[in-house]
């Protein structure tokens, strides 16, 4: 979760388009989730 919010917080300037960005997150956080629970 840490390093999804440096990048939020990197991405967040540049007012990325949510309807770009949400997916990316969204893929980041999946794979940090099962990175997690593997």
């Amino acid at each position: 979760m840490i390093e999804n919010l440096a990048i939020f917080l990197l991405l967040g300037p540049l007012n990325p388009p949510l309807s770009l960005f949400q997916p990316f997150l969204l893929s980041t956080i999946a794979r940090s989730k099962l990175k997690y629970q593997a």
